[in-house]
């Protein structure tokens, strides 16, 4: 496993520059689409469930679930993007905090490049980290990780200021929590859909968005044999995103 993390790694830090570069100075039709390249802004609410799927019988690992709505920040602009849910103090939760920040390197293979309708193949190097604490509580989960994924990407435009895009994307990744002491890996998919008008007011874009996000957690056993940091996270997103 070890190997393998040490191949994503490098993987990591050899294709990030190239997906940058990519995204700076590759030019095509849709790419030059009014608006298309616009940094976007999306503030809303996500429905979370942060479940513990391991074994132990130890009450504090479910104290440390999420079922509740949590705030929805995301930013996107060529080629990267930054996604954050954050349930604390600061959005009215007292009992401890959650928080979820991703990162994105993002390109696409085009397979289909027409005016009106764009089918492409996504390539994407994710990289974050997620905790979770409660109070009164005796453990905590903190956790990072780097992974790789792809998958299909749709683009319909059917007046000349109206965009609707869907993507999915699966993948996989490696872990580390609590300081490297135990490590893992990790399962992972998004599904997201926008639909985005063009100019509408004050040259701004506008956009109504929804996202899926599902993220799995297979972390090593600790010293007494118990998976007590194997989590799922499942999240449905809904916003509204203004370009800047």
């Amino acid at each position: 496993m070890y190997m393998l993390k040490a191949i994503l790694i490098f993987s990591f830090i050899q294709l990030g520059p190239t997906f940058i570069y990519a995204q700076m100075f590759s030019v095509d039709v849709k790419e030059e689409k009014k608006g298309s390249n616009r940094t976007v802004l999306t503030l809303g609410t996500i429905f979370t469930d942060f479940s513990y799927r391991g074994n132990s019988q130890e009450e504090d690992q479910k104290k440390l679930e999420i079922k509740d709505p949590a705030l929805w920040l995301n930013i996107e602009t060529r080629g990267v993007l930054i996604n954050l849910l954050l349930k604390n103090s600061l959005t009215g939760y007292d009992e401890g905090s959650f928080i979820d920040l991703n990162l994105s390197l993002n390109n696409k293979i085009r397979i289909i490049n027409k005016r009106n309708f764009t089918l492409s193949a996504p390539l994407r190097i994710t990289s974050g980290a997620t905790s979770s604490n409660r109070e009164n509580t005796n453990i905590s989960f903190n956790q990072t990780y780097i992974g790789i994924g792809g998958g299909l990407y749709i683009e319909i435009n059917p007046k000349n200021n109206i965009k609707i895009t869907s993507q999915g994307v699966i993948g996989y990744g490696f872990s580390n929590s609590n300081g490297g002491r135990l490590g893992g890996t990790t399962n992972h998919a998004t599904i997201n859909t926008n639909i985005e008008f063009q100019e509408l007011m004050w040259k701004k874009n506008f956009r109504i968005s929804y996202k899926y996000i599902f993220r799995s957690y297979d972390v090593d056993k600790n010293q007494m044999g118990d998976d007590i940091y194997d989590y799922n996270l499942k999240g449905h997103h809904i916003g509204i995103g203004i370009s800047l």
